[in-house]
């Protein structure tokens, strides 16, 4: 059987939005908390750094931009993250554009994020609420499968269904806790 051959081309648009999807490695020189926030809110979501880069990049709102001073007060490090060559390009002209360092505009697009972790907080604490709820549960299931076993024997149609459910409120209980340490950082936020 002869081999087919299958023939690719690409539009020149085609080739040029590839590339500004790119993955590009650039450094910033940022305050503790921009990186810390940064990190914090990608691991929280489940999502890269660099999407939230490119979400943050979208649109600048350019009157703030404007307002910007250059504050060199708050102690700085340098991060080294991967963007889309997009926003790398977004951030090269808003730097370009209102004569602001790239850190700086970088800085002001981190500092967008800070009440949306803000209320990552919040849901965090609620989340370890409801786990003590769920501690409550877990006790009440324990009791009652313990006492359907006496009552019914371990054999009895019911006690088994009553073991199902405590098994499944064990298991979520551990998911639950497993994801709650994950992402206790955002605690001391």
């Amino acid at each position: 059987m002869p081999k087919k051959t299958i023939h690719v081309i690409f539009a020149e648009q085609s080739s040029s939005l590839l590339r500004a999807e790119q993955s590009v490695r650039t450094t910033f020189r940022l305050p503790v908390r921009s990186i810390q926030a940064i990190t914090l809110l990608a691991k929280q979501l489940n999502v890269r750094q660099k999407t939230i880069f490119d979400h943050l990049m979208r649109e600048l709102p350019s009157p703030e931009l404007e307002l910007i001073s250059n504050n060199e007060e708050d102690p700085k490090s340098a991060k080294t993250f991967v963007l889309s060559r997009r926003t790398l390009d977004k951030i090269e002209m808003a730097s370009a554009n209102y004569q602001l360092p790239r850190d700086t505009i970088m800085e002001f697009a981190i500092e967008r994020i800070m009440p949306l972790l803000k209320q990552e907080k919040e849901k965090h604490k609620k989340r370890k609420k409801l786990l003590e709820d769920l501690n409550k549960l877990m006790e009440d299931s324990t009791n009652l499968a313990e006492k359907s076993l006496t009552t019914l024997g371990q054999d009895d149609p019911v006690s088994l269904e009553i073991y199902k459910i405590f098994k499944t409120v064990e298991n979520s209980k551990r998911t639950i806790e497993t994801h709650l340490q994950k992402n206790e950082r955002i605690e001391e936020f």
